[in-house]
C-alpha cells in the first residue's frame, strides 16, 4: 500500500475556499497534504482526521524563497500560537492547518484578506496570463487561420492544424480562467464593502472541460506527427517531450532542495535556471547528431511529385532555371510544390514560370471537398487531352486537374498544346 500520493490539482490560485474544502475531504480520507508546487501536490497517508485548512497569501512572496521564508517567521510563530501549522505553500501561497475543532480564523478583515489576494494575483495570475493568452491566441491563428483561408493546404501541413489546435485550447482554459477571477472579484468587492466575503470556487466545468480538451489535443498532435512524419519529425516530437519533462524535474527538484538549505531567493533561482539550461543543451546536442542522420531516413517518396520541368515542355535548355520544391504531408492529405523561374544573375531565354501543386488525397472522403476548393471559380473543360478525370480552367493559363487519388494545380507560361498536355499527364497524372 502506498504511503505517498502525488496527485495533479486543478484549482486557482485565488480559490482559498476551495483549496480548503479540498484538503478537508482529504484529511477525512486519511491523506494530508505534504508538500506542493505549481502542478504536483504530494500527499501522505494518515488516520482519516477531522481537521481545518486555511489558505493566505504573501504578495512579496517567491517560488524561489527559502523555507521557512525568514519574512515570515513572526507570522508563522503567531499562527502556530493559534494552532495554525504551516504545512506547504507556493509563491505567494500559503497553507495551514489546524486540529482543533473550532479554531480562531487566520483572516477576520474581508477588505484586508482581498486587499492581499489581489495583490498576489496580479503577480501571479493576472499579468502573466493575459501575456501567455495574447501570445497563444495569436500562434493559434497563426496556425489554425489557414483552415479559412487555404484548407486543404492546413490540412496537408504536419505541425499547424494539431499546434494550432492545442494552442487555442490554452487560450480558451487562460481566458475562462481570467473571466473567473474578475467575476469573482467584483462580487468579493462589493461584499468587503459591507464587511463581508465571497466564497471562491473553482475548477469550473469550464475549466476542467478544457483541460481535458488540451490533453487529448495534445495527444492527437502526438499521434498526428508520428503516423505521417518521417523518422526525423517523430525523434524531434520525442526528444522535446523527454527534455521538457527532464527540465521539469530538475528544476523543481533543484528548487527544492536549495530552499531547504535555506539558500537565498537569488541564488536558488540563478542554480536551478543554469542547472536546466546546460542539461536541456546538452540533452539537444547530443541528440541532434542522431537526429540529422535520420532526416530522410524511411521517407514516404509516395507523395513527392517533382518530375515536370519546362524543359520537358518546351524542349529548350534552361539551364539558367532553378526549381524551388515543398513537400508538405499529414495522415489525411500531402502535397508536393514545384515553383521553376528563371535565376536573377543568369542569362539566356527567359520563357516565363511554371508552378504547379499536386495534392494527394489520402482519405477518400476528403477528394470533393479538395476538388471543389481546388477548382472554385474555375470553368469546366474538355479533360480528355490531359488524361484527367475532369479539368478546370482557371483562368489564363492556369489550370485545375483531377485524376485517380490526386489533384494538380498548374500554372503555365504559355497555352498548352495537346502534345503539351498529354506531357503533364505523363508526369503528374500517372
Amino acid at each position: 500500500m502506498r504511503d505517498v500520493k502525488r496527485r495533479m490539482e486543478n484549482y486557482s490560485f485565488y480559490d482559498r475556499s476551495g483549496i480548503a474544502a479540498h484538503l478537508e475531504a482529504m484529511a477525512a480520507k486519511g491523506w494530508q497534504l505534504e508538500h506542493m508546487t505549481n502542478l504536483i501536490w504530494i500527499y501522505r497517508r494518515s488516520a482519516p482526521q477531522r481537521l481545518r485548512y486555511a489558505v493566505t497569501y504573501y504578495p512579496g512572496g517567491s517560488a524561489y524563497d527559502p523555507e521557512p521564508n525568514p519574512a515570515l517567521a513572526e507570522f508563522y510563530e503567531l499562527c502556530e500560537h493559534e494552532g495554525w501549522e504551516r504545512v506547504a505553500g507556493f509563491a505567494e501561497m500559503n497553507i495551514f492547518v489546524n486540529r482543533r475543532e473550532n479554531p480562531t480564523p487566520l483572516e477576520t478583515d474581508p477588505a484586508v484578506e482581498l486587499g492581499v489576494i489581489e495583490r498576489s494575483v496580479r503577480r501571479r495570475l493576472t499579468r502573466p496570463y493575459w501575456i501567455m493568452l495574447v501570445v497563444t491566441a495569436l500562434f493559434a491563428f497563426l496556425g489554425l487561420g489557414n483552415l479559412f483561408v487555404d484548407p486543404v493546404y492546413a490540412l496537408s501541413g504536419l505541425y499547424s492544424v494539431p499546434a494550432g489546435l492545442c494552442l487555442a485550447f490554452c487560450a480558451a482554459a487562460l481566458a475562462v480562467e481570467l473571466v473567473g477571477y474578475y467575476r469573482w472579484r467584483s462580487r468579493a468587492r462589493e461584499a468587503a464593502a459591507h464587511g463581508e466575503s465571497v466564497e471562491t470556487k473553482s475548477p469550473c466545468r469550464a475549466a476542467q472541460a478544457l483541460l481535458v480538451c488540451i490533453l487529448v489535443s495534445l495527444a492527437f498532435a502526438a499521434l498526428w506527427i508520428f503516423i505521417a512524419g518521417d523518422n526525423y519529425a517523430r525523434f524531434s516530437c520525442v526528444l522535446v517531450l523527454v527534455v521538457n519533462a527532464v527540465a521539469f524535474t530538475l528544476m523543481q527538484t533543484s528548487v527544492d532542495r536549495l530552499k531547504k538549505h535555506g539558500s537565498s531567493k537569488g541564488r536558488t533561482f540563478v542554480v536551478s535556471f543554469a542547472l536546466v539550461l546546460v542539461v536541456s543543451v546538452v540533452l539537444y546536442m547530443g541528440a541532434g547528431r542522431f537526429a540529422f542522420g535520420l532526416a530522410r531516413e524511411g521517407d514516404n517518396e509516395n507523395y513527392v511529385n517533382h518530375s515536370l520541368s519546362l524543359s520537358d515542355l518546351s524542349g529548350a535548355d534552361l539551364s539558367g532555371y532553378v526549381r524551388a520544391p515543398l513537400d508538405r504531408e499529414s495522415v489525411i492529405l500531402a502535397q508536393s510544390s514545384v515553383d521553376e523561374s528563371m535565376h536573377y544573375e543568369a542569362l539566356g531565354e527567359d520563357i516565363g514560370d511554371l508552378e504547379y501543386t499536386t495534392t494527394f488525397v489520402k482519405l477518400p472522403a476528403l477528394y470533393g471537398f479538395c476538388e471543389r476548393t481546388a477548382s472554385r471559380g474555375g470553368e469546366s473543360v474538355d479533360p480528355e487531352p490531359w488524361g484527367a478525370l475532369r479539368a478546370y480552367s482557371m483562368g489564363g493559363d492556369a489550370y485545375t486537374l483531377c485524376y485517380d487519388g490526386r489533384i494538380v494545380e498548374i500554372s503555365l507560361p504559355f497555352t498548352p498544346t495537346d502534345e503539351q498536355m498529354a506531357i503533364v499527364d505523363e508526369k503528374l497524372g500517372a
